[in-house]
């Protein structure tokens, strides 16, 4: 019997060596339950599930997306402020497009980017707040509009995260928590809805 895990994708330096995902064998029940214990893992060494705060501020998006370089901090509170309202403009659209895009790319969240959705020369991708605050949004994108590819996102920011939760400021360890635990009942509900 193979004891070897089919789940390989949250451990290593995930910012340095990112993973493509690309022609991923299909492993069936037994990838499933290898994420799931992978996962438990994860949770054992993290706080009790916490809520995110509330967004920062009152940062308009369109505000934020006219600057000369854009500040992710500042789009991705004002994204989650947008998504916890109900907002469906747009702007709000095209905007969590380009974000799951940039991440799609290069499996990482820069500090900043250039308005043609550049990493800006001086933007930085070790912030584990901002991959916090990104799957945060993900999230909720998901359950409020049930579009796989946010979910598809987040449990690629996830995976990065659960590779450098000893990195996570103790602080945010509930929020990756509940994280884990939003994104365990999604991929139930799914696999509950074609089984």
């Amino acid at each position: 019997m193979n004891n070897r895990s089919t789940y390989t994708y949250a451990s290593g330096d995930l910012l340095e060596e990112r993973n493509s995902y690309t022609y991923t064998s299909y492993h069936g029940d037994l990838f499933f339950a290898d994420w799931r214990k992978d996962r438990a893992q994860v949770l054992q060494q993290l706080a009790e599930p916490a809520d995110p705060p509330a967004p920062a501020g009152k940062v308009v998006l369109a505000t934020v997306l006219e600057a000369d370089t854009l500040c992710t901090a500042d789009m991705l509170e004002s994204l989650m402020g947008c998504l916890l309202r109900q907002e469906t403009a747009d702007l709000i659209h095209v905007t969590l497009a380009r974000l799951v895009g940039r991440f799609e790319v290069a499996k990482r969240v820069h500090s900043h980017y250039l308005p043609r959705w550049r990493a800006a020369p001086e933007a930085n991708y070790h912030d584990l707040t901002l991959y916090l605050r990104y799957a945060e949004v993900m999230e909720l994108a998901y359950s409020l509009t049930g579009k796989v590819v946010y979910l598809n996102v987040l449990l690629k920011v996830l995976d990065t995260l659960a590779a450098r939760v000893a990195d996570l400021p103790a602080d945010h360890s509930g929020r990756l928590a509940r994280l884990l635990g939003c994104e365990q009942n999604h991929i139930d509900q799914l696999l509950g809805s074609v089984g």
